[in-house]
């Protein structure tokens, strides 16, 4: 392959067969093939590929760009999110994402990737390349699934680290989910981390409105009497 035509596949970088055929005028399958043989390029799953550096023979995309390319609403969600803006305490092997049609879980260059239900469309922006959800959203997703998707104490680690949260966002999201035990859990959690969030007594008022029935946060024991939940001593 010539140097102008891989040129051409570095620009697309994450790309289906139809993208990098497009790039050529006779539209024939034969350069993407030949890509292939050559390790210029590498294939994802199907009809998704990824180009691969000269210099390193690793792909010249990261696992967030990928993510977000597995379907047309593909999106970077929950601990992958907070690992994206730099806020996950660990760094995890497992890319989490959201899409509205389904993708069969699978694992490229050491990472497995597996789609994750949400129930809300809102608060998803794209950044640098990446679809991800916002930060507001992305910490509710990992409240609302945390056992699933890192464990509470990850969660809480993660949850020190970040330095505020837009409360008008969460007001907004909160409700779209359905669900009392959320408004607990986040209650409970962000409550603790007040100051450092920068909440208002409002918010957690508002939140104390949508709780129920006594639930447990994890393995909970202890009754916390103000969100009705069970939780570590």
């Amino acid at each position: 392959m010539k140097l102008a035509s891989y040129k051409k596949l570095l620009a697309l970088g994450c790309f289906g067969r139809k993208q990098a055929e497009a790039l050529w005028r006779e539209n024939d399958s034969k350069y993407l093939d030949d890509a292939l043989k050559q390790g210029l390029i590498r294939r994802v799953r199907k009809d998704l590929y990824v180009s691969v550096s000269l210099e390193t023979h690793q792909p010249t995309v990261n696992k967030f760009e990928i993510a977000s390319h597995l379907s047309p609403t593909a999106c970077v969600s929950h601990h992958a999110a907070l690992e994206f803006y730099g806020y996950a305490n660990q760094v995890f092997y497992d890319m989490t994402f959201i899409s509205q049609s389904k993708v069969k879980p699978f694992e490229f260059n050491g990472v497995s990737y597996s789609q994750i239900f949400s129930g809300i469309s809102e608060g998803v922006s794209e950044q640098n390349g990446v679809r991800v959800t916002n930060l507001e959203r992305s910490v509710l997703d990992c409240i609302d699934a945390f056992e699933k998707v890192c464990g509470l104490e990850e969660l809480e680690a993660c949850l020190d680290t970040i330095p505020s949260l837009d409360e008008d966002k969460l007001r907004r999201y909160l409700p779209l989910y359905g669900k009392a035990f959320l408004y607990q859990k986040a209650g409970y959690l962000l409550e603790k981390r007040q100051s450092d969030l920068k909440l208002s007594d409002d918010f957690f008022d508002f939140c104390q409105k949508g709780i129920a029935s006594r639930r447990y946060l994890g393995k909970g024991t202890m009754l916390n009497k103000r969100w009705n939940l069970y939780v570590k001593e």
